[in-house]
């Protein structure tokens, strides 16, 4: 509950006020809520876009967050394919 509640008012306050907020996380279900995503590796940033265009675009992001979805949500999964 603690984490979500978080998030849920950093997001809130983002919009209402019109202020930027940066959040770091390692949880796909808290980066597709954001604008904007950028993607990091070993300090280098390797992407930066929405979580659509990341997806589409970024093969790190992409395997994280496919890695993240539970087997159920996988089953159904149109998104995931490996960037080349």
């Amino acid at each position: 509950k603690g984490r979500a509640e978080t998030i849920s008012t950093l997001l809130r306050i983002d919009r209402e006020k019109n202020i930027t907020v940066g959040l770091i996380t390692h949880y796909m279900e808290e980066a597709e809520k954001a604008d904007r995503v950028i993607v990091m590796n070993d300090g280098v940033i390797t992407g930066v876009g929405t979580h659509d265009e990341l997806l589409e675009n970024n093969t790190e992001y992409n395997e994280i967050y496919y890695s993240q979805m539970d087997k159920e949500k996988k089953k159904y999964c149109k998104i995931y394919k490996p960037v080349l």
